[in-house]
Parts: structure tokens; sequence; C-alpha cells
């Protein structure tokens, strides 16, 4: 637990927020969006589809077959060369869904399970009704309304990521600053269980873990999806390098004792 709160400690809010903005997943999509807005001349559809559409898409990223920032360039590159057709046929086009789902070289797992998730957002909540920038403004709220259209518990996994990735493009969108609350969870992954784990070397429930991050967030004053922010972009190098470590110098210790035991054995 020191050496995580030394390593938090280290950073401003202001740097946590610098790093998200060099976070692939964020550049790609300014980039989409910047492709789209130059092209077209409806500010407000544009940006409404636009943020409809990462929306959907975080809500159907998991068991993704490669690294998160490839899948989410995949889906930039799409988002740019279909855009015109989604704007003509609606965002909620099922048949383009489909074919990203289908295509896709990230994220093609699980594909019925996925498309299930995509037809039940679509069929509840419709981006023409809903004032994006209020939910920018209000992520809480947004996160609450995404709970219930889902039908998810309160730290659900994807539904939290979906309020982050929605956070970034908003960001992209609006040209403004609008931080995470403190209320909404850490996305709780395997990779946040690992470092839990490494760290405090024993095992603990989902919830639990989930308090361990939301106490650093508190102590810090930084909420815990910006935290998170900071976990992947930068504690995991250094956790996985001491991981790497520990596990090399743990394969010399059972190397060593047992060369003793046989040795031992030989005498």
């Amino acid at each position: 637990m020191k050496f995580l709160h030394e390593f938090i400690a280290a950073y401003t809010f202001q740097q946590i927020i610098d790093l998200e903005e060099k976070d692939e997943q964020f550049l790609a999509l300014k980039r989409a969006r910047y492709a789209v807005s130059s092209e077209f001349g409806d500010v407000y559809l544009t940006r409404q589809v636009f943020l409809y559409l990462v929306i959907q898409n975080a809500l159907v990223s998991y068991q993704i077959a490669g690294s998160w920032p490839l899948w989410w360039a995949e889906f930039a590159n799409l988002v740019e060369k279909d855009f015109v057709l989604l704007l003509e046929y609606g965002a909620h086009n099922q048949k383009w869904r489909e074919s990203v789902l289908k295509k896709s070289r990230y994220n093609c797992r699980l594909y019925n399970m996925k498309l299930s998730r995509i037809e039940k957002f679509i069929q509840n909540w419709n981006f023409f009704d809903r004032d994006m920038r209020f939910f920018y403004d209000f992520m809480g709220d947004f996160h609450f309304e995404l709970l219930t259209v889902m039908k998810q518990p309160f730290d659900a996994k994807t539904v939290v990521f979906a309020v982050k990735m929605f956070g970034y493009a908003a960001r992209i969108v609006f040209g403004d600053f609008v931080a995470f609350p403190s209320t909404i969870p850490i996305p709780l992954d395997s990779r946040l269980i690992q470092i839990y784990q490494f760290l405090e070397q024993n095992k603990a429930t989902k919830k639990e873990i989930i308090a361990y991050f939301q106490a650093f967030s508190e102590k810090f004053a930084v909420p815990p999806l910006h935290l998170d922010s900071l976990l992947w972009l930068e504690y995991r190098k250094i956790y996985f390098s001491a991981l790497k470590f520990d596990k090399k110098n743990n394969s010399d210790t059972m190397m060593m004792q047992t060369k003793t035991k046989n040795q031992k054995n030989k005498n």
C-alpha cells in the first residue's frame, strides 16, 4: 500500500489529465471526431451521432482480442469511413453495427451477446431526445441512466467504462474539461485485481477491491475514473516490471532451494 501511496502522491491532478489526453484511446477518438466534423456542416447532428456511437462501442468493449488502443483505433477508422452513411440512416443502424462486430479484428468474440447489448441500448436510449451537454456536465446522472437502461448493478464495469469513454469524447466535442464525479466507481478489471493482489498479497472480493481503490481516490482527491487512467497509463508499467522481477526472483529462489535439497540428498 505504501508504494502505491507514494506513486499517486507524485502526480498532480493536472498531470493526470495531461496523461489522459495522450492516451491512445483518447487520441483515436480525437482523430475520428476532427475527421467527421470537418466534412459535415450540421454541428449538432454530427456531435450527437458521434457521442452516441462512442457510448455504443464502449458498452461492448470487453473480451477484446488485442489491446484496447488497437480496438479503439479500429473503431475510429470505421467511424471516419462510414460516418456519412450513419448520418443518412441513423446512428442506431443495426446493419452497420452487425458488420462492425462480425468483421472486427479485435472485437468479434461473443458476437450475439454484444449485439444484444447494443439492441437493448438502442431500444431504450434515443440520442435525439438526450442533451449530451447536460450529461457531460452531470456524468453522475448519465451513469445512473445507463445503469437503468442496461439493468446493471452500480459498479458494472462496462457501464462505468462507457461513462469514461463518453467523458473522453465529450471533452473533445465540447472543447472543455469536466472532471469525472467521485461517486462513479473505478472499472474493476483483471488488471486492477492483479495489481491489488500483487501489492497486498491476498485475495479479496470485487467490492473490497473497489473500496480499496476508492480509499486512495478519496485520500488524494482524484476521482476513481481519473485514478484508473493513472493506473492504466503509468502504474502498470512499473507494476508489470516489478511483477516480472518478482517472478524471476521467486524462480531463482526455487532453483537455489532445489539445488540445496539435491545436494543434501546426495550427502
